[in-house]
């Protein structure tokens, strides 16, 4: 089956591309910022909260591109002192319990967003409804479900397959 090309460069690029967004726009304006406070003694008022919301989506998009590139944080000492049996079972317990993490976590930051859709707060120099930023839980622990699902799905393919889906 040919998988159509948005779908192939979403699964293997989505989450870089908003970390790489976010973060180059954070770079750009703190920068700005830099100057125009220092250099011309006039600073932006709502730079440094922008800043912190981008920081905030590309660290929750940035758990779906660990898991997809597998990066995430793991102790592979114990791994590698069991029979590899074991390992594989301790990998697939490890990520069962990552699923079971990012399933309440991405309910209870759902949670908080409608409350605060319902709320219709501000942020205070942006002016913008602050459940945006709070939408950057559901939508990064979601992405992080699907990655967890892939990588278990990807796990019991035989590695033909494997390459074939990466």
């Amino acid at each position: 089956m040919k998988i159509p090309k948005i779908i192939r460069w979403l699964d293997l690029y989505f989450e870089e591309a908003v970390c790489v967004l976010s973060l180059v726009l954070l770079s750009v304006v703190m920068m700005l910022q830099i100057i125009l406070r220092y250099v011309f003694q006039s600073p932006l008022p709502w730079a440094e909260e922008f800043c912190r919301y981008c920081f905030i989506y590309s660290s929750l998009f940035g758990i779906g591109y660990c898991i997809r590139n597998n990066k995430m944080l793991r102790v592979d000492l114990l791994v590698g002192m069991l029979p590899p049996f074991l390992g594989k079972l301790l990998d697939i317990f490890g990520d069962l319990a990552s699923f079971v993490f990012y399933v309440l976590f991405a309910y209870a930051s759902w949670q908080t967003t409608m409350k605060l859709m319902s709320l219709h707060q501000l942020s205070p120099a942006l002016q913008m409804p602050v459940w945006i930023v709070y939408l950057s839980g559901p939508l990064g622990f979601a992405l992080a479900l699907l990655r967890i699902i892939q990588k278990m799905i990807l796990r019991f393919l035989p590695s033909h397959k494997k390459e074939a889906q990466l």
